[in-house]
Order: C-alpha cells, then structure tokens, then sequence
C-alpha cells in the first residue's frame, strides 16, 4: 500500500469524523438556544366564598379581590380574579390560596386580609390539565368583631352629633334594612357616631372598619380618639360616589399603633352636600369594627 493511498483514506476518515462532529454540535447547539419547554397545567379561580357565623359576625358578602397563591410554600403569584395561569409542577402539590383586597378601596394597595383564613388543598398536575379551585374561607378564630350594625334591629348603634342636620333613617333594600341618609338644601349637613366607645387592641395594632355603602355624594369615615386631655379628630378615608352598592375595608391599623396614649375611641362618619346635587342619598350597611 503506498504513500498516497494510506493518505486519501487517513483525509476521507477525517472528513467524516469532521462532518459527524459538526452535526453534533449543530443539534447540540438548537437544544441551548431553543430548548424544550416544560408543558404546564393550569389553575383556574373564579371567586372566592365566605362563610360566616351570621349573629355574630354578620352577612357573607364579601370584596375579595385578588388571590395570593403558593405552591408548595412557594409564591405562584397574585391574581385578581377572575383568572387562568399556566403552572410549571407535576404529581401532587400543596395549593395555600389567600383572600386579597384593596386597601382602603386604592386598587395600586393590595393586601391579604389578615382576618380571613387561608384556603387550602392538595393537587395533582397534569400536562394541559385545568384545575379550578372554589376556595372557602372564614374569619379566623381568634378575629373580635367589637362592633356590629347590620340596621335590623330596633336600637341602633349610632347616634347624630350636634354637627348634624338631618337624621339617620334606614330603608328596606332587597329585604334587608340600611342606613339611609338624605342631604337637600337647607338640611344639608350630616354627622353620627357610634354610641359606645372601643379600645384599640393592646398586642396586635391590625384594625379595619368594614362597611357595605351606596352613595351619590362623598362622605367621611374616621374615628374619634380620646386621650387624657383631649379628643383627637381623625378622618380615615372620604369615600366617592358609587353607582353600585359596593363593599370597602378601611384600615385603621397606623393610628392604632401610633397612638397609645388613646385611652379610646368612637367611629364617625360625616357628609356635606356637594352644591352639583340636589338630593344626596347615602346608604351604609354592615358596619363591622374588626381586630385581633
């Protein structure tokens, strides 16, 4: 065998290992840079449900908002609801779902409501899958509702100031009662408290006033704190003009916990008729004074 055959076959064997290796690194290559994508299932909630005990903690409505998820003790993310996203899991997975809300009504403060419990439950994924969960969720045990109106029984618990003009009445609305407040001109002026007093929680400042309302006139909601040698004024929140009836949680948390001296305080809600509107009607119901 001469010379210059062994090399023609010594450059056709290197050709094709050269040629077999740039295949490899070609396939190798389109697997990193467009690599094989996990095929997710999916988690779908629509709502979620509260239960409550109705004497005590007054109707079920709610304004749950937003659902913060967890997988596995990790933060899928939060929704609002209602929603469909993709999840990256498969077998069975520990699902934790939290009530969200708007702070105060601001959609930009969103926060897990600190007094309904968690939802929880097992699933088990599959590739396309959709799972929709319903959750349910409660106050939780140890949640005091010191202060309750839902306007059905005869005394109410709150009284007009000498600020006020016109009085408190109610009306019967889809078989339930409300508060009902009406400003015209001339008695245009509205102002009522509660009449008992309440004390800020002493070891866990979290305090919100919930309150169901219908309005087509601003008004005001805040509290009235006592301390030794005064009485300090405090307005929460002024609420706008809504064309629905529509639920708000106010938190009252900072100024539980700013003010210690406050030996305590009563709720406040006031409202003065804007000039562009002839008649203001107000409507409030559910009034829940809510801390731990």
């Amino acid at each position: 065998m001469n010379l210059i055959f062994l090399r023609e076959i010594f450059s056709a064997r290197w050709k094709a290992f050269v040629l077999v290796g740039s295949f490899l690194v070609l396939f190798s290559a389109c697997d990193w840079i467009n690599p094989v994508e996990p095929i997710p299932a999916y988690l779908r909630i629509e709502q979620f449900q509260l239960q409550t005990n109705v004497p005590f903690q007054g109707p079920s409505n709610h304004k749950i908002s937003d659902a913060w998820v967890y997988v596995d003790g990790k933060l899928l993310g939060v929704f609002e609801m209602p929603f469909e996203v993709p999840v990256i899991a498969t077998g069975s997975s520990e699902v934790v779902v939290y009530g969200g809300i708007k702070n105060n009504g601001i959609a930009a403060s969103r926060v897990v409501y600190p007094f309904y419990t968690a939802f929880r439950t097992r699933v088990d994924w599959e590739e396309l899958q959709t799972i929709t969960l319903d959750p349910v969720v409660q106050y939780h045990d140890i949640t005091q509702i010191s202060w309750l109106e839902t306007f059905e029984d005869p005394g109410i618990s709150l009284d007009t100031t000498l600020l006020s003009n016109v009085a408190l009445g109610d009306s019967l609305v889809g078989g339930s009662r409300v508060g009902r407040i009406v400003l015209t001109p001339g008695r245009d002026s509205f102002e009522a408290e509660t009449v008992d007093f309440y004390e800020f929680p002493a070891d866990n400042p979290t305090t919100y006033i919930e309150m169901d309302y219908l309005a087509n006139n601003e008004f005001a909601v805040g509290i009235n704190m006592r301390l030794p040698e005064t009485v300090i004024i405090q307005p929460l929140i002024y609420i706008r003009p809504n064309s629905e009836w529509n639920k708000i949680y106010i938190d009252a948390s900072y100024y539980a916990q700013s003010t210690a001296e406050a030996e305590d305080f009563k709720i406040f809600f006031r409202a003065v008729r804007n000039d562009t509107v002839p008649k203001a009607i107000i409507l409030i119901d559910n009034l829940k004074l809510v801390h731990f």
